[in-house]
């Protein structure tokens, strides 16, 4: 049983070819050990001997405990692979910040994260 619900989050707006959990591209499926336990929906660990997923992948939203940006790199890149347009963010201002940076590097509309002159400036 998770011992935390994980707050950091990138959902999809609703929009887009696929909500399907593990649908990822395969450059994920093989960095990472895929596996249901410890708690809702796919966790993606690292290495099979670690306890807690870089992330969770419950289908429409993905979830991470941490602000982890190799993590948050991938999320997005889920949601890109899945055709999300739009995503909407929700957690930790890092995570926040980190997930705009990443997901509009990809080509995706974010929401939930107002980026201020130096995240617009850092992105460009």
């Amino acid at each position: 049983m998770p011992d935390e619900i994980d707050r950091n989050q990138i959902d999809s707006e609703g929009r887009g070819r696929s909500m399907q959990k593990g649908d990822v591209p395969d450059t994920l499926k093989r960095r990472y050990f895929l596996d249901e336990r410890g708690g809702p929906g796919l966790g993606f660990y690292a290495d099979a001997r670690i306890q807690k997923p870089a992330f969770r992948d419950l289908g429409a939203r993905l979830t991470s405990s941490r602000s982890d940006p190799n993590a948050i790199r991938d999320m997005a890149a889920v949601a890109r692979h899945r055709g999300w347009s739009v995503v909407v963010v929700h957690g930790e201002a890092n995570f926040r910040r980190e997930a705009w940076l990443t997901s509009t590097a990809l080509g995706l509309e974010v929401r939930g994260y107002q980026p201020t002159e130096r995240d617009r400036q850092e992105s460009e």
